[in-house]
């Protein structure tokens, strides 16, 4: 298994038109999670226009763009969680901020704190509207947007259900999950019947960092972000899925949220 840095992954996008989006983004984020990026090319079809870095074409990937559902808004709002940008976010400037940056198609997904707040149906509600309303952007901007499903861990059947909807009906890329629920890493037994199904259909399972509650309010005046977010994606999550992850689940792809160069665990 490899993990890769969201924000080092960009690469080279060639568009063939807009009923091939989805085939595209998908090969290559199964590519990156699978440390086969230089093969991306040879799966694209062969009338596929040569990619190249240009002035008027954009031609990366961003495999780490976050959405806000309106749900999700009201959710983080309510909470004060302080997270200005996700409650201020519009697909406009997000398309904005693309266009600056030639990013040609972003991968979808929700931030931290995810969506379950200890309330289970409230989560699974949170979740198949934060998922609905990603794949209507899929298909208001084709080939712009491809999308990671939030799933309500740590409900384990709730995130079964999901998985089905998100994968079989919406047809969206894969699965976005945070590093830890409720001080549970991924690799916890509980969990368990998620990463099989997961490994089951062989899918993409993106993983964004979460602050701990063992890690919160560690140095007074410092951001906890700052401290929290760090050691989760370097520590836990190595720690927790990498050995016995393999062993038990050798199909499924993860990839994590981190600005580091792919390495093997």
């Amino acid at each position: 298994m490899t993990l890769h840095g969201a924000e080092a992954s960009s690469r080279t996008y060639a568009k063939n038109g807009a009923d091939c989006a989805c085939c595209h983004r998908r090969a290559f984020v199964k590519g990156a999670s699978a440390a086969a990026l230089a093969t991306l090319t040879s799966r694209r079809n062969a009338s596929a226009q040569p990619a190249s870095p240009s002035a008027d074409k954009p031609f990366r990937i961003d495999v780490h763009h976050h959405l806000s559902s309106p749900g999700f808004v009201e959710a983080i709002r309510s909470r004060k969680t302080g997270q200005i940008p996700l409650e201020n976010w519009t697909p406009a400037k997000s398309l904005e901020d693309m266009d600056k940056g030639a990013v040609a198609t972003a991968m979808l997904s929700i931030s931290e704190p995810s969506v379950n707040f200890g309330d289970d149906a409230a989560a699974r509600a949170l979740a198949r509207e934060t998922n609905e309303y990603g794949a209507r952007l899929i298909a208001d901007h084709p080939g712009r947007f491809g999308m990671y499903a939030t799933v309500p861990l740590p409900d384990v059947e709730g995130s079964l259900r999901e998985i089905a909807y998100a994968l079989d009906t919406l047809r969206l890329d894969g699965i976005c999950m945070m590093t830890d629920y409720r001080g549970k890493f991924l690799g916890d037994p509980s969990f368990g019947p998620v990463m099989e199904e997961l490994n089951r259909r062989g899918a993409i399972v993106y993983t964004h960092p979460f602050r701990n509650d063992c890690c919160r309010n560690l140095v007074p005046d410092v951001f906890e972000r700052s401290l929290s977010l760090e050691p989760t994606r370097r520590g836990p999550l190595p720690a927790s899925c990498s050995a016995a992850r393999r062993r038990n689940f050798p199909t499924s792809s993860l990839s994590s949220r981190t600005p580091a160069a792919p390495r093997p665990i």
